[in-house]
């Protein structure tokens, strides 16, 4: 990471951990309800349940979810780590939901981490992340195991964020 002469985002591992584990811990404990949540009859079956592709890990299958649409959309990551859900844990729903969760959780200290590279003060960025954590708007792709591509979206959009902002030596 990006060192700083401004003593208000000088870079100190501790403080910065310690944020980023207070902003996780509030984040897991506003959403462990959705640890009880079940596979919902909307998109469930057709991306989870039913779907053949998440049945195996076979080199022919890895290829079919390289190639393949599911209910009219390119998801392959999505239905890659579906697959892998599949093959440890089977159809257990709190495994599903407990991934969204994790990387929800990613996502929110990549948000953390990004401020903090934009020069931020430290307050700003726990704000920043803390606001997108519990923002209503994110608990459908939380609490809802088909929505997983929003989740790995954002945490892959920041990651990406992240590197451009190395590449341009911000």
């Amino acid at each position: 990471m990006l060192k700083s002469n401004n003593p208000a985002v000088r870079f100190n591992p501790p403080i910065n951990l310690f944020l980023i584990a207070l902003l996780c811990l509030i984040t897991f404990l506003s959403y462990a309800p959705v640890l009880k949540n079940n596979f919902i009859n909307f998109d469930d079956p057709e991306h989870i349940i039913e779907q053949p592709l998440v049945k195996s890990l076979s080199p022919d299958n890895l290829r079919k979810i390289f190639s393949t649409n599911v209910n009219t959309t390119y998801i392959p990551l999505t239905m890659l780590s579906f697959a892998v859900e599949y093959h440890f844990f089977k159809l257990n729903p709190f495994i599903y939901h407990l991934n969204n969760l994790f990387i929800h959780l990613g996502v929110i200290s990549l948000i953390f981490i990004f401020c903090t590279e934009l020069k931020l003060n430290r307050l700003t960025a726990f704000t920043a992340a803390l606001l997108f954590a519990l923002h209503p708007m994110h608990v459908e792709s939380v609490a809802w195991a088909t929505e997983r591509k929003d989740v790995l979206y954002a945490f892959f959009y920041l990651l990406s964020m992240l590197v451009y902002l190395k590449f341009l030596n911000f």
